[in-house]
C-alpha cells in the first residue's frame, strides 16, 4: 500500500473492532469479523487518492450497519460517529 499512514489507521480501527487479517496478497488485503460474518478489503496498490474517501465510505457503512456506537467506541460528545480517517 503506497499510502502507510492511512494503511495504519484503518488497521488501528479493524484491530479494535476485532476484525482479523485474513488473507494479503500483492494487491489487497482482506479482514473479517467472524463473530458478525462481515469483511472488508483494503486495497493494496491503490490507483489514486481516491481510494481513501472510497475505503472510508465503505467503512462507514460497515460499522453503522453492523456496530451500535457503544460498540464501535468511535463516538464523540454529540453521539454521532467519528471516523478520524
Amino acid at each position: 500500500m503506497s499510502h502507510p499512514k492511512e494503511k495504519k489507521i484503518f488497521i488501528k480501527f479493524l484491530t479494535a473492532l476485532e476484525f482479523e487479517l485474513v488473507r494479503r496478497t500483492k494487491h489487497s488485503e482482506l479482514w473479517k469479523h467472524f463473530a458478525k460474518s462481515i469483511s472488508f478489503q483494503l486495497s493494496g496498490s491503490p490507483s489514486s487518492h481516491n481510494w481513501i474517501h472510497d475505503a472510508k465510505r465503505q467503512f462507514q457503512k460497515l460499522i453503522s450497519s453492523n456496530f451500535d456506537k457503544e460498540h464501535s467506541g468511535l463516538t464523540y460528545g454529540n453521539g454521532k460517529y467519528d471516523y478520524i480517517l
